[in-house]
């Protein structure tokens, strides 16, 4: 307990304050016999320390009664004549301006006292309220981590859910594929052993007319090599074969047979950009890139409506380069096919690049365009 907590302490006791009052005057005279005549002719000095210590510790009733008591004994003791006979007009002026001083000093240290107190009983109030502040930011932290927990493992829970839902789309893309292929080989083989089988017919009657059903299936087993050579570019075992080419020229012999498998209802418009640079790339997959987004373009537009197919340089910055990992910066061809069709949701865009993914319905062939 440092000394202003001492002098709180004395003052909730006042019966101490009413002691130190009485006594401290006894001892001021005390003291003032033992020096002796060294402070003569100022019978008022020695009492101030008393007064200021019955003040201090007991308040403004306690400095009071030392205030008198001082006074008493300062007139009965150290004035003459001795006795209570103040001499006129300079002991009542002494004892006035004593007691006139004794006041103002009594009415200062009380306030300070007061004034402490007040400012003790605030930072008491102010360090139980941080304290509270303190536990309850301490059971708010508490409550917050044990939510980022609960957070955490429902994101994990959340997360594996989503592998396994993407796991089942991929199985289930795997078989709508498998699928697809199935029809697509089965409508190729039937066509080559549908023609073989009538060719052997015709043989075996002696007939020579059977160049067409050998053509017929020749054009089948072609297909079927097409959909292979497909099957192994989209497994990445199939090399490409890029070579130096003017994209202008391919998108320009592609649009009329485009044209023709768009429809009527559906307008091609090419927008072929001059001093287009040539581009290294399997002009055999390119086309096929292009034949099947011109016609996803056109699924998406049953009702009939526009498509542009667009051609143009492009310089990919390192700044690009690094937000796109998979390309690295240089110099491009751009081909852009835009139609006014329905286009993608976005459970749809954000799957559109995944192996295996498409949204042909089953037996409608396998997606493998793209």
């Amino acid at each position: 307990m440092d000394l202003f907590g001492i002098v709180l302490w004395v003052r909730k006791r006042r019966w101490i304050g009413y002691a130190i009052a009485l006594i401290a005057p006894l001892v001021g005279i005390f003291a003032r016999f033992v020096i002796g005549g060294v402070l003569a002719g100022f019978p008022f000095v020695t009492f101030f320390p008393p007064i200021l210590l019955a003040a201090v510790f007991g308040g403004r009733v306690p400095g009071a009664i030392s205030t008198v008591l001082c006074g008493l004994l300062a007139d009965y003791f150290l004035i003459e004549p001795r006795g209570f006979r103040l001499p006129w007009p300079a002991g009542w002026a002494g004892m006035a301006a004593f007691f006139l001083v004794a006041a103002t000093m009594i009415g200062f240290i009380d306030f300070a006292v007061l004034a402490g107190a007040r400012l003790t009983k605030a930072t008491e109030l102010l360090r139980t309220l941080n304290g509270k502040l303190e536990e309850r930011v301490a059971d708010r932290t508490r409550e917050l981590t044990k939510i980022t927990a609960q957070l955490r493992d429902e994101i994990r829970i959340k997360e594996a859910a989503e592998t396994q839902l993407r796991q089942m789309q991929r199985m289930q893309a795997i078989g709508q594929l498998t699928s697809g292929i199935a029809h697509d080989f089965n409508n190729m083989l039937s066509i080559v052993i549908g023609s073989l089988d009538i060719a052997s017919r015709r043989l075996n009657q002696g007939r020579a007319d059977i160049g067409g059903l050998i053509e017929n299936a020749m054009s089948g087993a072609k297909r079927a090599a097409t959909l292979t050579h497909q099957l192994l570019a989209f497994s990445r075992r199939q090399p490409l074969a890029p070579v130096v080419i003017d994209v202008n020229a391919l998108v320009s012999n592609l649009s009329e047979m485009l044209r023709r498998t768009l429809g009527e209802n559906i307008e091609l418009e090419c927008v072929l950009s001059g001093g287009l640079w040539r581009t290294s790339v399997d002009p055999g997959q390119l086309e096929n890139a292009i034949l099947n987004l011109v016609l996803n373009s056109r699924d998406a537009m049953p009702n009939g409506g526009k498509l542009t197919i667009e051609t143009q340089n492009a310089y990919l910055d390192d700044t690009y380069a690094e937000a796109h990992p998979e390309v690295i910066a240089g110099q491009y061809v751009m081909i852009a096919i835009t139609d006014i069709g329905t286009g993608m949701p976005p459970e749809i865009a954000a799957a559109a690049f995944e192996p295996f993914f498409t949204t042909k319905v089953e037996g409608q062939g396998t997606g493998l365009g793209l």
